[in-house]
């Protein structure tokens, strides 16, 4: 309920936007308002990033009304920067959930069914299945036969999870099926996509 109130189409963090979202009955918004701006710089993608992660922890709560905990707000550690917002979230996810988005941001930001049916070793329904939260958190689009991160800072954050030994077989292993893959044209038009993956990848076939 609480994301799909939270509607962000003006790029200041003000009052009125707030009480849009929360009630216009709602105490304390004009504090609220002033941390949001001191928080985020009024960025209307963070400012939604990060009234969601304050509900999640708590801090906002609906109990026969919405309910803010300033203090909790001022003291929380809250990272004031979008990239620590995101990887907060998204590390809530369960483990299967979480490495499909790490798969899939070695791909890049839009990622083939196909191609990550084959670096997770899973069929088409299996992958749905275990997606699904991500989807459902608003991380991921499905978009006919492929997936993409919803925003560029969400696939620069969940890339940011990836160890360095995962993230040079992730690329090792997208090159390789890549290359063996395509031919013709197909090759032609992928060939920069496919020698960069490799590229990347070199440390892996090294060891």
């Amino acid at each position: 309920i609480f994301r799909s109130k939270i509607v962000v189409d003006g790029v200041i963090a003000s009052t009125g936007l707030l009480a849009d979202t929360l009630g216009r009955q709602t105490a304390n918004l004009d504090e609220l308002a002033s941390v949001v701006r001191e928080r985020t710089g009024s960025n209307p993608f963070f400012v939604k990033e990060f009234l969601l992660n304050l509900h999640e922890r708590g801090l906002i709560s609906f109990h026969s009304g919405w309910k803010l905990d300033l203090d909790g707000i001022r003291a929380t550690s809250i990272s004031t920067n979008i990239l620590g917002l995101l990887v907060d979230r998204i590390v809530r996810l369960d483990r299967i959930t979480l490495e499909i988005l790490k798969q899939m941001s070695a791909i890049g930001i839009n990622t083939e069914s196909a191609l990550l049916q084959h670096q997770l070793g899973c069929t088409e329904e299996r992958l749905l299945a275990m997606i699904a939260p991500a989807i459902g958190e608003g991380l991921v689009i499905k978009q006919g036969e492929q997936f993409r991160f919803s925003h560029d800072r969400i696939h620069e954050a969940v890339y940011s999870l990836l160890q360095d030994q995962e993230r040079v077989e992730a690329h090792h292993a997208i090159g390789e099926f890549l290359l063996q893959r395509a031919s013709g044209t197909e090759l032609r038009d992928r060939l920069f996509e496919i020698v960069h993956q490799l590229n990347l990848g070199l440390a892996a076939e090294k060891d």
